[in-house]
């Protein structure tokens, strides 16, 4: 029996590109909110919270995407949800514990804004993901 899996090119591609656009909208908005504030001399830290969360839900998004083809889709969720849980917060854990001057500049405040923002649009980008999973799941029994 042969099953027809939806591809995933156009949806992750379509989701990257809304994420992208996102997450730059989210730094041009933190780097305005300290320009306002007379506190410019703190970019890098909404630079690198920035990064960071685009690239946790990129690797979420990009897992959910590659599981949904892969015979334990629960699996990739699962993988997704760690990797977009996991990179803000170690890095986060790790620049606030070590003393680093971005800490000193607020950037576990802005990882946690970031994430805050990007974990709902990420979580509805990667639905398609998870129905093609189930759809398949449920052809293969």
């Amino acid at each position: 029996m042969t099953t027809i899996v939806p591809p995933i090119g156009r949806p992750l591609v379509r989701g990257l590109g809304i994420l992208s656009v996102v997450a730059g909208m989210l730094v041009a908005g933190g780097l305005f909110w300290l320009a306002m504030r007379g506190a410019s001399d703190r970019w890098p830290a909404v630079l690198v919270a920035g990064v960071v969360c685009w690239l946790a839900a990129v690797g979420g998004l990009v897992i959910s995407a590659l599981a949904s083809q892969s015979s334990s889709p629960l699996a990739g969720i699962l993988g997704g949800m760690f990797v977009r849980f996991g990179l803000p917060l170690g890095v986060g854990v790790v620049l606030t514990q070590s003393a680093h001057p971005l800490a000193a500049q607020g950037v576990f405040g802005f990882i946690l804004v970031f994430y805050l923002t990007l974990l709902p649009i990420e979580t509805w980008l990667s639905l398609p993901f998870a129905q093609s999973a189930k759809g398949a799941a449920k052809q293969q029994s």
